[in-house]
């Protein structure tokens, strides 16, 4: 702020815009899936951590599905991890699926049991914002605003970012019974709520009005 000050002037009023989206929480989660079905859902680079995941799963013995959406921006690191794939458990299906039209995003995240986003950091986390919104718990890395909102319900944290804390995190998933993974569906949609509503003020222009008001009175 004191940046903006010093080439907007010292007398400037500055307001911080908390992380926001325009997403609109579910009216109600969807059933569990046997065998879980997990989602990845970003651009297929570095820095979201998709190796990480795909090495990982190569700890895991118990079925389950794993899609991945997102753009292949780097083609070796997209060749990595499709060999990466190949590596894992034959009880572990993994299916690359290309991008996901923007339009068919909220209907087909909602289908899932659980998104993955073992990301290196992220700014605020869109696909995140839009898997809790539509009844989807997160396992993400301890490393992006949402940790808060994860940690007391509505996802899995996962402590390290390395294979095997996320081997871990994976395996304690799927010991879980049906009954407390749909639970967390159900803690997924009532964080994005609750986070929803702790944002529910007039916004930037009701805040800028307010303090123009309030420096003409006085």
């Amino acid at each position: 702020m004191d940046d903006v000050r010093t080439i907007m002037g010292l007398r400037s009023d500055v307001i911080v815009r908390p992380n926001d989206t325009l997403f609109t929480p579910a009216a109600e989660v969807s059933a569990v899936s046997a065998p879980p079905r997990l989602l990845f859902f970003g651009r297929l680079a570095p820095i979201k951590g998709l190796d990480l995941l795909l090495e990982a799963l190569r700890e895991v013995q118990k079925p389950l599905t794993l899609d991945i959406y997102g753009p292949e921006e780097d083609a070796a690191y997209t060749e990595r991890c499709r060999s990466l794939s190949q590596a894992t458990s034959p009880e572990v299906e993994v299916r690359f699926l290309g991008p996901l039209p923007h339009e068919r995003v909220a209907a087909t995240v909602r289908g899932y049991d659980l998104m993955v986003a073992p990301t290196a950091s992220e700014n605020f986390g869109q696909s995140i914002a839009e898997g809790l919104s539509v009844g989807v718990p997160v396992m993400v890395s301890d490393v992006t605003p949402w940790t808060t909102v994860v940690q007391p319900g509505a996802g899995i944290l996962v402590p390290e970012r390395t294979a095997e804390s996320w081997a871990a995190s994976l395996n304690d998933y799927l010991d879980r019974s049906t009954n407390a993974r749909a639970e967390l569906k159900e803690g997924a949609l009532a964080g994005f709520r609750d986070w929803l509503g702790h944002r529910a003020t007039g916004g930037v222009l009701s805040d800028l009005e307010a303090r123009v008001e309030a420096r003409q009175r006085s």
